[in-house]
């Protein structure tokens, strides 16, 4: 019966090849349990050596931070990417004299050539790398470098080098990196606000008080968001004046969002009653930020607005109001029924 059986699966050949496909399905499944094995014992093998390269370098740095004398090891080729990463992670969290010791321990191990060497052959993740450790050292002869990588055309990289200025040079690299952000449309409005905002207020105020007098219309509701990072007493003046000539809803609307002082002119009280029902819910919320009661008349019109929006920042800036109090909202309430 089986030598029938046999004879008939090598004369058959349906049977042939449903055989040959079973034993190649097995062999196939065999080879990608192989593979799974192996993939799980490298990984477990570089989890492993990570972890001893952190239990090795991370007491060293500790002790740099803490001022601590100690034998300095040669740093290995393959833990070279390990240790900027973990040495980035230690100086993101350090201000001040602390960022000393760590800088030392950075360039006694080459940290800096290291750097130097990713930037420029490194991919995008290791430029990046690179340009980071590049920034938190602060080597004066790094900067026309860096500043090469922030005219670059790919995104990530030039904002990257942008925020590595700002941490080496924040006065140099502000001066810099502005006539760049016009150029650059593809720079998020938002992430440039957080990187330039690093430099600080008392750095960014007196270079954007004199930025803003050869800005071009056109760009401002770009770079307006700046102000936000300033003292109040270099925007207030650049915001008045923008409120007082804009003609375009979005310069007014963002100048409207930023503006924190009471401006020196009725400028904010035109635009409760403009066309459009953004600028108006923008005034409202304005008001609500430096308003004063002798305003309270002014937004009770846009609590009948036809856009919700509008009603609801004006109700928020009613209560926001100095010296507003209950009994003044009751009688408003009333009245209103």
């Amino acid at each position: 019966m089986a030598s029938s059986l046999a004879s008939a699966t090598v004369s058959d050949p349906v049977l042939r090849i449903a055989l040959w496909i079973a034993i190649s399905s097995s062999l196939l499944a065999l080879l990608l349990l192989l593979v799974l094995i192996v993939l799980r014992l490298w990984q477990g093998w570089r989890l492993r050596k990570h972890a001893r390269f952190i239990l090795h370098w991370r007491p060293l740095m500790m002790q740099s931070i803490l001022g601590e004398k100690t034998s300095i090891p040669r740093l290995a080729e393959h833990n070279q990417k390990s240790f900027l990463i973990l040495w980035n992670e230690f100086r993101e969290s350090l201000r001040g004299t602390s960022e000393s010791g760590l800088n030392n321990l950075a360039f006694a191990v080459h940290a800096d050539q290291i750097a130097r060497h990713f930037l420029a052959f490194g991919g995008t993740a290791m430029r990046m790398l690179g340009l980071m450790t590049l920034g938190r050292l602060r080597h004066p002869t790094d900067y026309e470098r860096i500043l090469q990588s922030v005219r670059k055309k790919d995104t990530d990289i030039s904002l990257h080098a942008a925020r590595a200025l700002i941490m080496m040079d924040p006065m140099r690299a502000v001066r810099d990196l502005l006539p760049l952000i016009l150029q650059r449309s593809d720079w998020p409005s938002a992430k440039i606000v957080t990187i330039l905002g690093e430099a600080g207020a008392e750095t960014l105020s007196p270079i954007l008080a004199i930025f803003f007098r050869r800005v071009p219309e056109i760009a401002l509701p770009r770079m307006l968001p700046l102000l936000a990072k300033a003292h109040i007493e270099t925007a207030a003046p650049i915001l008045n004046n923008v409120l007082m000539q804009a003609k375009e809803n979005e310069l007014i609307i963002s100048a409207l969002k930023l503006i924190r002082t009471k401006p020196r002119t009725n400028v904010v009280h035109r635009f409760l009653h403009h066309a459009d029902w953004r600028v108006r819910t923008q005034a409202a919320s304005a008001l609500g930020r430096f308003g004063s009661l002798q305003d309270m008349d002014l937004l009770v019109p846009l609590l009948s607005d036809r856009e919700w929006w509008v009603r609801y920042r004006a109700g928020q800036a009613l209560i926001s109001l100095p010296g507003s109090c209950e009994a003044n909202l009751r009688v408003l309430y009333s009245s209103l029924k």
